[in-house]
């Protein structure tokens, strides 16, 4: 019996060995696995290092841009409210030139009605100036002695 229990031992023992072998050789593997993995990542992390250094100095000039831009957006501010100061007085002058237009207009009516009238007096003045003038040619022509 006793070599039986041997016999089993060393069975076991045997199998045992098999079996954390095989774990052993799967652990290594594995570990090899995860050392390829390791170094991959780490050759990925340098260029999303280099990415992240590449994007650090594009935010930089982001920023200037936008200082920039904020530069020229108070700039031209200042500009439209110089062109507003402006505007204002472009806008009276225009109302003021708009009456005087309104008042040339009145004016140009007014003068066309007089204008009118002297047609109108031209016309008269143009009729009767003959018969003025011929009973004075008849009045010359009594006090020459004419008939």
């Amino acid at each position: 019996m006793s070599s039986m229990k041997e016999n089993e031992t060393r069975f076991y023992q045997r199998n045992l060995s098999r079996v954390y072998g095989d774990y052993n050789r799967l652990a290594g593997v594995s570990a090899a696995s995860v050392g390829v993995l390791e170094k991959t990542f780490g050759v990925f992390a340098q260029p999303v290092g280099v990415f992240e250094n590449f994007f650090g100095v594009f935010a930089e000039s982001f920023g200037v841009f936008a200082e920039l831009f904020g530069v020229f957006k108070k700039f031209f501010g200042v500009f439209a409210k110089l062109f507003g100061v402006f505007a204002e007085p472009v806008g009276v002058i225009k109302k003021s030139f708009g009456v005087f237009a309104k008042l040339f207009g009145v004016f140009k009516k007014f003068f066309g009605v007089f204008a009118e009238l002297f047609g109108v007096f031209e016309t008269f003045v143009g009729v009767y100036p003959s018969k003025i003038k011929t009973k004075k040619s008849k009045n010359k022509n009594k006090m020459n002695g004419g008939s």
